[in-house]
C-alpha cells in the first residue's frame, strides 16, 4: 500500500507473478522493497518502479515498465538507458517497437498482464454485490475522462469503491475542501462506500451486472491493457470498457467498448436490460482470458526470457 493506503497495483502483480515463478524447478522468487533487501546479490532483480541499479542487489538487472507515467511512457525510456538496466519488459507493444526502432541492444519483450485465476474466477451469487454497474479504483484519472466513463453510471445501482472521500477526513475542514472539490467529485464522494478488501473484489465482478473500467490517458497513448480488465473477465463478468488496445484485440468479442458519455449511459441501459447478451459476452471474454492471459501464461514467458 501507499501512504494513503491505497492498494498498489505493481505488488499485486509482482505477487501473482512471484507465486507462478516459484513452481519452476531451481527457482526462488521473492518481493523485495527498501525495508526488505537481498541479503546476498541475486541472479536477477526485476525493478517496477524507477530506482537506480544496484550491483550489490543482482548481477542481472531489468526494469518493468508496466504502468501510465506522468512524462508518458516514451519519454521515460530515455532515463531508463541512461540508469543501464540489463534488459527490459514492457506492457505495451509500442514501447518494444520504439526499444527495437532505436536498435538498444539491450533485450526486451513485450509482457502483457496475466490474471491470477487462483484468486480471480467466478464467484457465487452475492446479493451484497449485486450491483447495476461498479467501478474499483481511485480518484487518478482526472476530470475529463472521470466525468465522460463513470458518471453516466451514477443515474444506476453503482457500486463505486477506492479512495474517493480523502478530502473530507477531517470534519472540522470539511466545508474548506468541499468548496474547493470539483462537482464530479463532490457527487461521487457521496455514492462511494470506501475500499474494497480484495479477497471480496472477484465476488463483486462476478455479481455486478455492469462493470466498469477507463484507462489512464497515458495507457490509452500507449496501447496499454490494464489489470482490471482481464480481472473482471476471469470472473466471468460483463465488462464495459473505454478501449482495447491493437496488441489485444482478440478480446474485443468479450467486452463492450463505449465512447462515454450518452453512448456509455444507453449501452449500459441497453444490457441490463438484456441479460442474454451480457452472458454471452462474458463467457466468450473468460474464455479468451483463460487461453491467453493468465498469470500462468505471462509467467512462462518471462522465465522464458529470464532463462
Amino acid at each position: 500500500m501507499d501512504a494513503k493506503r491505497n492498494v498498489i497495483g505493481e505488488e499485486l502483480l509482482s505477487l501473482s507473478c512471484i507465486k507462478y515463478l516459484n513452481r519452476y524447478p531451481g527457482v526462488e522468487a521473492d518481493l523485495y522493497a527498501p525495508d526488505h533487501l537481498p541479503q546476498e546479490p541475486l541472479d536477477v532483480m526485476i525493478y517496477m518502479n524507477i530506482v537506480v541499479p544496484n550491483h550489490a542487489w543482482a548481477k542481472k538487472h531489468i526494469f518493468y515498465l508496466q504502468n501510465g507515467m506522468g512524462d508518458g511512457g516514451h519519454n521515460v525510456l530515455q532515463s531508463l538507458y541512461n540508469m543501464h538496466f540489463d534488459g527490459y519488459l514492457f506492457h505495451a507493444e509500442s514501447l518494444l517497437h520504439l526499444h527495437q526502432s532505436l536498435q538498444r541492444p539491450e533485450p526486451a519483450i513485450y509482457l502483457p498482464f496475466g490474471v491470477d485465476t487462483e484468486h480471480f474466477y467466478p464467484r457465487a451469487a452475492d446479493p451484497a454485490y449485486a450491483f447495476d454497474c461498479s467501478y474499483v479504483g481511485n480518484d487518478i484519472k482526472g476530470e475529463e475522462r472521470t466525468t465522460l466513463y463513470l458518471m453516466p453510471a451514477t443515474q444506476f445501482k453503482l457500486g463505486l469503491f477506492g479512495n474517493w472521500k480523502r478530502w473530507s477526513l477531517r470534519k472540522k475542514l470539511k466545508n474548506t475542501f468541499l468548496f474547493w472539490r470539483k462537482s464530479y467529485q463532490r457527487k461521487l464522494a457521496k455514492i462511494a462506500t470506501g475500499k474494497i478488501d480484495q479477497d471480496k473484489v472477484p465476488i463483486l465482478y462476478s455479481n455486478t451486472r455492469v462493470n466498469l473500467n477507463f484507462t489512464l490517458q497515458d495507457s490509452v497513448n500507449m496501447g496499454a491493457l490494464n489489470l482490471r480488465i482481464i480481472e473482471v473477465l476471469a470472473c466471468k463478468g460483463f465488462l464495459i470498457t473505454d478501449r482495447i488496445p491493437e496488441s489485444e484485440k482478440g478480446l474485443l468479442d468479450g467486452v463492450v467498448c463505449s465512447e462515454g458519455g450518452k453512448d456509455l449511459e444507453d449501452k449500459i441501459r441497453y444490457y441490463l436490460a438484456h441479460p442474454e447478451e451480457r452472458q454471452a459476452i462474458a463467457e466468450r471474454g473468460y474464455a479468451y482470458i483463460l487461453k491467453n492471459a493468465t498469470a500462468e501464461v505471462m509467467t512462462r514467458k518471462l522465465y522464458n526470457f529470464l532463462t
